[in-house]
C-alpha cells in the first residue's frame, strides 16, 4: 500500500504497524522550546494521544516519515475499552488535525501559528492509521541531536502521563520537566504576562476578526484558592503518584521582577526525581539511539530581562531584617507583609492570653511562628475576605481564636 503524498514530497511505502507491546515504555522527545514557548489548545486525551504518536520518531526520522499504528491498541493506551468504536480513532487524529496553536519564536519575539498533524489514512475497516506530521512542528521533534548550542531537549517516558485523568496534569507534568534540571522554578500569578502560569495553561484561540492570538483564561482562575483546588492540588497529586518527577510548590508575593504585591503573584516549584517512581522507571528499556542531551534551561538563562538585582536587594534585605528581628521565625513566614513592630504586637498580644510559665521566652518564637502560620494560611487562601489590611485581620483572627489554635496542646510548651 502507498501512502499518498504532495508530488513535491517524495513517497514512501507504508510498513507494518508499530508494535504496540507497552507504550509505557515509548520515550517521548521534544525540543524544550515547543513546551515551554507553545499555547496549546489540546485537552488531557488530546495530549495524551499526541504524545503516544510522537513516541514513534526516531532519531533518523524526518518530516517525510510516514506512522503507521494499531487503532485499537492506541485506544486501549488511551484508557478506551477494549469493545470501543474504532471510529473514535479516526476522531482522536481528526482533532489533532484540526488543532492550530501558537509559538512564539523567541528570536523575533513573533507568534506564528502552527499545526500537528498534515495527512492522514485509515484502511477500510479502521483497523490500521497512516499519518505524517506538519511541516510547520518538525523542527521541534525532528532531528533533535544536531541541535545547536542553548537549544534544549526534554524526553520522558509515555507511561509518566498515560495513566493521569486530571485535565491539567500531562501539560504541566511535561512543562515542569522541561525545567527538571532545576530543583525550583517559579512562573508569575495573575500578572496576565507570558510568565503567567495561567496564560501558560489556558487555552488560546485565534479571533475570526482580528487572527490576533485570544488566550481564554477561565475565571476561576483569578483567585488562587480556586486556582490551587481545580489546577494544581489534581496535578500535583497525579504526578507525584505516576511520573518520575515529585513536585511541591508554594505561593509567593514577589513577582519576577521582584515587586511585592498583596496577593499571591507567583508560585514557586520545587522538582525532584521521584524514589517511589525509580523502579518503575528502571524497568523500562531505552531505545539502543539515545540523544546526548544538554544542561536545560537555567531560570537566570531563561528571563534575562527580568531584574535579577532587585531580585538580589529583596532577597538581603529579608535576610538582614531577620538577622534583626525579635521573632525571626514569625516575620520570616509574613515578611513583605508586616513590618517588625506589628510582628512584635501579634506577638505580645499571643502572650496576653497564654497562661503563665506554659510558654518559655526561648520558644515563644517559634509557638507564635506555629499559631500565627496557621491564620496566615487561611487568610492567603482567602484574599478576598480580606477588607482592611492582613495585619488587622491577623489581628482579629487571633483575638477571636475561631480554631482554638492558642489553647491547643504544642511541643513548645514547658514540659
Amino acid at each position: 500500500m502507498e501512502f499518498e503524498r504532495p508530488s513535491n514530497r517524495k513517497k514512501k511505502i507504508v510498513g507494518k504497524p508499530v508494535k504496540v507491546d507497552d507504550p509505557r515504555n515509548y520515550t517521548i522527545r521534544k525540543m524544550s522550546e515547543l513546551i515551554q514557548e507553545g499555547r496549546f489548545n489540546l485537552d488531557k486525551n488530546q495530549f495524551k494521544a499526541l504524545s503516544f504518536i510522537i513516541s514513534f520518531i526516531k532519531l533518523t526520522d524526518d518530516i517525510n516519515t510516514v506512522y503507521s499504528f494499531d487503532c485499537r491498541k492506541f485506544l486501549n493506551s488511551l484508557g478506551y475499552r477494549p469493545d470501543c468504536n474504532l471510529s473514535e480513532a479516526r476522531n482522536i487524529v481528526q482533532s489533532l488535525a484540526r488543532q492550530r496553536w501558537w509559538m512564539r519564536d523567541k528570536s523575533t519575539g513573533n507568534w506564528k501559528l502552527a499545526g500537528w498533524i498534515d495527512l492522514a489514512e485509515t484502511d477500510s475497516d479502521t483497523r490500521i492509521m497512516h499519518l505524517t506530521f506538519h511541516k510547520t512542528v518538525a523542527r521541534y521533534i525532528f532531528d533533535l541531536d544536531n541541535k545547536l548550542p542553548n537549544q534544549y531537549i526534554t524526553r520522558y517516558k509515555y507511561g509518566s502521563i498515560s495513566q493521569m485523568q486530571k485535565e491539567y496534569s500531562p501539560r504541566l507534568y511535561e512543562l515542569l520537566k522541561s525545567y527538571s534540571n532545576n530543583s525550583e522554578w517559579t512562573f508569575e500569578y495573575n500578572t496576565d504576562s507570558e510568565k503567567d502560569l495561567r496564560v501558560i495553561l489556558a487555552k488560546t484561540e485565534e479571533n475570526e476578526k482580528t487572527h490576533k492570538r485570544v488566550v481564554i483564561i477561565p475565571k476561576n482562575w483569578g483567585k488562587y484558592s480556586l486556582f490551587k483546588r481545580d489546577v494544581l492540588e489534581p496535578a500535583k497529586e497525579e504526578i507525584n503518584k505516576y511520573s518520575d518527577l515529585h513536585i511541591d510548590y508554594e505561593p509567593l508575593r514577589v513577582d519576577l521582577s521582584g515587586v511585592t504585591h498583596r496577593g499571591t503573584a507567583a508560585i514557586k516549584f520545587y522538582i525532584s526525581q521521584s524514589k517511589v517512581n525509580q523502579n518503575e522507571e528502571a524497568r523500562f528499556v531505552e531505545e539502543p539511539t539515545i540523544v546526548d542531551e544538554p544542561e536545560q534551561l537555567s531560570f537566570a538563562d531563561a528571563f534575562p530581562e527580568l531584574n535579577h538585582k532587585q531580585m538580589d536587594e529583596f532577597a538581603k534585605a529579608k535576610e538582614e531584617a531577620l538577622n534583626n528581628s525579635k521573632y525571626p521565625c514569625t516575620l520570616d513566614i509574613l515578611y513583605g507583609s508586616v513590618t517588625e513592630a506589628q510582628v512584635v504586637a501579634l506577638v505580645d498580644m499571643l502572650k496576653e492570653k497564654l497562661t503563665p510559665n506554659r510558654i518559655s521566652e526561648n520558644n515563644m518564637d517559634a509557638w507564635a511562628c506555629d499559631v500565627i502560620g496557621h491564620y496566615w494560611r487561611k487568610i492567603n487562601a482567602t484574599p478576598d475576605k480580606t477588607k482592611s489590611t492582613p495585619f488587622f485581620r491577623l489581628m482579629s483572627d487571633l483575638n477571636y481564636d475561631n480554631d482554638q489554635i492558642i489553647n491547643r496542646k504544642s511541643m513548645w510548651e514547658n514540659q
